[in-house]
């Protein structure tokens, strides 16, 4: 019986509700077996992951061994290898505005981003590619701004005899 389980997740986000999912997958049927070396324990469970340390108790202490079993009392560890994020930010009109706080939000949310980026940074990536977070900030265009519709598009003359040779 396993005391620790060490699990490297790579290219993947998981949140409480995965890893939850995942511990209970591991128990089921009495516990599952799993080993250190073999990289398909976790294939049906987190695609691109390893087991990285498995810890059993010997005695007073604890040893490092190559399977077991886990069960309820197993502490399962989670870290990151490598993480791609984007968040995605949508500009609008209610950044200025105010909330029960009394705060601005844009203030809200340059805090939260400074927390991230601040996390970001201080996580080692466990023999990975590293961390990254993408901000892509987008705002949506209301209605037909004058004239929009009357524009009409340049088209070239190797755009015209590209067009003709498509069926």
């Amino acid at each position: 019986e396993l005391s620790q389980v060490v699990i490297v997740l790579f290219d993947r986000y998981l949140s409480k509700r995965d890893i939850w999912h995942m511990h209970l997958a591991f128990m089921q049927d009495g516990g599952q077996v799993i080993y250190s070396s073999i990289d398909h324990n976790m294939m049906p469970h987190v695609p691109r992951s390893r087991i990285e340390k498995l810890v059993e108790k010997a005695g007073a202490g604890t040893r490092t061994v190559c399977c077991g079993r886990v069960s309820p009392k197993t502490e399962v560890v989670f870290k990151s290898g490598c993480v791609n994020m984007v968040v995605l930010i949508q500009v609008s009109s209610e950044l200025v505005a105010y909330s029960l706080s009394g705060r601005a939000y844009w203030e809200i949310l340059l805090d939260c981003l400074g927390q991230m980026v601040d996390k970001a940074l201080r996580i080692q990536s466990s023999d990975g590619d590293g961390h990254y977070i993408r901000f892509v900030l987008f705002a949506r265009r209301r209605g037909d701004p004058q004239g929009w519709s009357e524009v009409t598009p340049v088209v070239t003359a190797e755009e015209k005899v590209a067009s003709s040779f498509c069926p």
